[in-house]
């Protein structure tokens, strides 16, 4: 009887980048046993660090579904340890057969974790309030996921995109997040990697669990919020008008050069479209719901793009799939 191993990649990047600085990004990871008999696990992964820093990968196991992440595993070699670079079809061999010999099992998980390093930043955290973690309800993250925080004027943000709930995929206009008291979001191209690198999409109903109250706390952690349209064009004029203010260092930009200085960290993380449950612009746009609904159909949303200098606003159908950035209270 063989081993059966199903491994779940969850892809994680560095600790919060400075202003000159991106945290790493893995993608594109892919797994095989090798049916030889010695159980050999191929993982194969994408990295890139936009700096060009040289990067330390690590791996972290799971026997529970990411209960715990103590699970032995050391017999590893490849493109695994310090002065890893940038690069495509990087591969990682676990000598699993070795390391956990007569071990049977389908609740495994691993992480791929990339760091350059560059963990200082200079911008700077809510007092009293770097990091927010999601504790009990209906909202908890899995593996105890915290968020960092940044302080643009008067109002304290999480500085990533939401990524809470558990995936649903669309294949069609008919694959919407219903009320069914679970938190629904979509993954990019239906992969969960996605969702690790870039946040959870999400239609405007779930995201406000099914209220139309502005200033709703909607899927953010108890504290926070959806923000209203008003405090989402407070940022277009904190940033002058300037999408590259709101947007990551190194994002793939087009017609102007990321700065984020204003610490928001805007990542391009695409959108699904509702006429056709597809998803479009990964890497060259991104929306950011508001709080404030047009109508029962629409409601409004900060929109940033690669080719465009400026910050825009629209009103779309709130069955559409965007990001979402809480505020706190």
């Amino acid at each position: 009887m063989l081993r059966k191993i199903i491994y779940i990649i969850i892809l994680m990047t560095g600790v919060a980048a400075a202003q000159i600085n991106q945290a790493p990004i893995v993608s594109n990871v892919t797994f095989s046993q090798r049916n030889d008999g010695s159980f050999i696990v191929d993982i194969y992964y994408d990295v890139i660090d936009y700096n060009d820093n040289i990067m330390t990968v690590t791996v972290r196991a799971s026997s529970d579904a990411g209960a715990t992440w103590d699970y032995a595993c050391n017999l590893v070699s490849g493109d695994v340890g310090e002065g890893i670079t940038s690069g495509n079809n990087k591969q990682i061999e676990w000598d699993f057969g070795t390391e956990h010999s007569e071990t049977f099992g389908d609740h495994f998980m691993i992480k791929i974790i990339a760091d350059d390093g560059e963990n200082e930043s200079v911008y700077k955290p809510c007092p009293g309030l770097e990091k927010v973690y999601f504790e009990g309800g209906p909202f908890t993250d899995a593996g105890g996921k915290y968020y960092v925080t940044v302080q643009i004027d008067d109002k304290c943000w999480m500085r990533e995109n939401l990524n809470v709930g558990v995936m649903i995929n669309s294949i069609d206009e008919y694959d919407n997040q219903i009320n069914n008291q679970v938190v629904e979001k979509y993954c990019y191209n239906n992969n969960p990697a996605n969702c690790d690198s870039y946040g959870g999409l999400y239609q405007w109903n779930e995201a406000m669990q099914y209220t139309t109250n502005e200033n709703n706390q909607g899927i953010c952690p108890f504290g926070w919020r959806i923000p209203t349209l008003i405090e989402l064009e407070s940022l277009e004029s904190i940033s002058n008008d300037e999408a590259a203010q709101l947007v990551a260092v190194g994002q793939l930009t087009t017609a102007y050069a990321a700065t984020n200085e204003t610490g928001f960290s805007a990542l391009l993380a695409g959108y699904r479209q509702n006429s056709n449950g597809a998803f479009y612009s990964l890497h060259f746009h991104t929306n950011y719901w508001s709080s404030t609904q047009f109508n029962s159909a629409k409601a409004y949303e900060m929109g940033l793009t690669s080719n465009n200098i400026s910050v825009y606003f629209n009103i779309y159908s709130k069955y559409d799939g965007y990001s979402i950035r809480c505020i706190k209270d």
